[in-house]
């Protein structure tokens, strides 16, 4: 739904993601397609990219579509997740692509591949999202 990919655009927008240039392309309550372009800012002294800026690429693909499959009163936060990094990417675009795979009343899990141009698998990364209710001001 074009209306999630908007409000993405707008949640991210002037925070880390947008930061490292991370553009969405498709965001629903099932899953969501990200992508970011290799750049030397976000390169290790070697001319890698960083796998903290691939860690951020893939847990925002995550986080989307949980965040589109909210009811009225609800926020998340990612509780834990593990990236195993594939291969190095030194050129190019790549591309996140999450899918919610579960999704209960306090918690959702996501799987994240994150893949090069020409289709390989570049990571994998896995999350647990906890759904908190915003019961009002607390303290």
């Amino acid at each position: 739904m074009d209306d999630y990919r908007q409000q993405a655009e707008a949640r991210i927008r002037g925070r880390l993601p947008d930061y490292l240039g991370i553009q969405v392309h498709e965001v629903t309550s099932r899953g969501a397609v990200l992508s970011m372009q290799y750049a030397h800012h976000l390169t290790m002294p070697y001319g890698v990219m960083h796998g903290g800026a691939i860690a951020t690429l893939a847990d925002t693909a995550a986080g989307l579509p949980v965040f589109a499959g909210l009811k009225e009163g609800e926020t998340f936060t990612t509780a834990e997740m593990k990236l195993n990094l594939i291969r190095p990417v030194r050129e190019g675009t790549i591309t996140a692509v999450s899918e919610v795979v579960h999704r209960g009343r306090r918690t959702a899990v996501c799987q994240t591949r994150v893949v090069n141009e020409e289709g390989a698998l570049v990571a994998l990364f896995i999350c647990t999202q906890v759904i908190l209710r915003d019961d009002g001001p607390r303290g």
